[in-house]
């Protein structure tokens, strides 16, 4: 309806940086409330987009989300918006000050009209962490994403994100934990492998005699000694390929460099015993349990990558 009418439309943000929160979001105004979920957040249901709150450089906070109402995809900064995937508008993101600024850029007809600079809030993590990638940069920032990509058209890519958050307006269902969980949504990403299986994922993977090599020192090789003595291995970065013939890892030529002796890992689709997914910070981990032990990996869209592998492996 229209504002003139008083009625105030609000619906339903994920918290991108946290599964125990989401916003309740008018979409006509960018007032929100941030309220604490009686249950962690599992999917996207119920939800109709996302949005998290960033530090912008003078002070304050600022609510940027991505979100789907009245049919089209839509992007909001504070209380002013535009249309998602518009290609009259340019959008881009870039870090400023070394590693501890980044800034939101919305450009149109040749000409800036609107700049975000906010506060990293990943950037200790990105100088101790010797398998920090582009990745876990993304994850960590939802600004980083508005940014279309070159895998797919920005058609298609608006195409995917409708079919991801349209119907999903149901806000005393997803506060309240004794509704029942319809499960995860099939994504176009999970649609769009069904039929022809072949994944390829950056992605992080967990090798428990993972070492560094001597070019990593002072704190952050005391950071990492520490993280593997209390786990029993590292997180290395790199990528993930599944087919039909099983799943392989190859570490990215950075994490070579850095660690001594690192190998790819190969896991044969006759020795898949079982797949599952476990919840994981920022990236969700897919758990293979296999004939020679067990191999873990964390990426983006872990659930829908361990739901496809487990039906095509048959190892539920």
């Amino acid at each position: 309806m229209p504002r003139s009418l008083g009625v105030k439309i609000k619906m339903l943000l994920a918290d991108y940086a946290s599964v125990d929160h989401c916003f309740e979001f008018d979409p006509n105004t960018g007032v929100y409330s941030r309220i604490k979920l009686s249950a962690a957040r599992t999917d996207c249901a119920n939800f109709s987009g996302m949005a998290q709150l960033l530090r912008p450089l003078g002070g304050g906070k600022v609510l940027v989300a991505q979100y789907v109402s009245s049919g089209g995809a839509w992007l909001s900064i504070g209380s002013e918006k535009w249309k998602l995937f518009d290609e009259s508008i340019s959008v881009t993101h870039n870090e400023t000050w070394g590693i501890f600024l980044c800034e939101l850029s919305l450009h149109k007809d040749g000409k800036c009209i609107k700049k975000l600079r906010y506060l990293r809030r990943d950037w200790f993590l990105a100088i101790i962490d010797s398998t920090y990638d582009q990745l876990d940069f993304s994850l960590a920032h939802l600004p980083v994403d508005l940014v279309p990509h070159e895998l797919s058209s920005v058609q298609k890519q608006c195409e995917d994100f409708l079919k991801q958050w349209s119907g999903n307006s149901a806000p005393n269902k997803a506060l309240n934990s004794d509704a029942p969980n319809d499960g995860a949504p099939v994504s176009s990403f999970a649609r769009a492998h069904m039929e022809t299986f072949g994944i390829r994922k950056v992605a992080n993977a967990f090798v428990p005699d993972a070492a560094v090599s001597d070019l990593v020192f002072g704190p952050a090789l005391y950071a990492v000694a520490r993280f593997w003595r209390k786990h029993g291995g590292l997180w290395v970065g790199g990528t993930v390929d599944i087919s039909h013939n099983g799943i392989s890892f190859s570490p990215n030529g950075l994490n070579r460099v850095l660690h001594v002796g690192l190998e790819p890992i190969s896991v044969p689709s006759g020795d898949i015993r079982s797949v599952r997914y476990e919840f994981g910070w920022f990236t969700g981990i897919v758990i293979v349990e296999h004939q020679r032990g067990e191999f873990r990996f964390r990426c983006y869209g872990a659930e829908q990558v361990a739901a496809i592998m487990a039906t095509r492996f048959n190892a539920p």
